[in-house]
């Protein structure tokens, strides 16, 4: 994002591996998105409207805001909608909150691939077992 504030690009420059935001959000004191960019899912974030409730807009931040002064939050493998997942970023940058999302929907999709071929591998082990004491 080219056109990112100094605090984004900042708190991108300190992750681990090289993050790159899909889409922020800024808000100040007054919860006013005074800086947004981007896509998160199907929502562009350089259309929200910005004279009704970020929550509106963004429900996923449903009892995340206001977030914590002293450490970002994280939350990761968010479930935007029915196709895409983030990585959400919760921080300050002086007096203002910043929301930075960080597509993982592929690494999501496979993860959930993975889990479900461990979750089948264990149920036929576990018929097997059972099989085997009951014989």
């Amino acid at each position: 994002m080219k056109s990112a504030p100094n605090g984004i690009k900042l708190y991108l420059a300190r992750l681990e591996g090289h993050q790159r935001a899909d889409g922020y959000v800024c808000i100040d004191d007054s919860n006013t998105v005074i800086a947004s960019e981007g896509w998160v899912g199907n929502t562009n974030l350089d259309r929200i409207n910005r004279d009704s409730d970020l929550l509106l807009s963004l429900p996923i931040l449903e009892g995340l805001l206001p977030a914590s002064k002293k450490s970002p939050t994280v939350i990761s493998n968010v479930h935007i909608d029915k196709e895409h997942y983030f990585d959400v970023h919760i921080f300050y940058s002086g007096y203002v909150m910043c929301v930075l999302f960080i597509d993982k929907t592929r690494t999501a999709k496979l993860l959930q691939k993975e889990q479900q071929i461990r979750l089948s591998d264990d149920i036929v082990n576990e018929k097997k077992s059972q099989g085997g004491n009951n014989g």
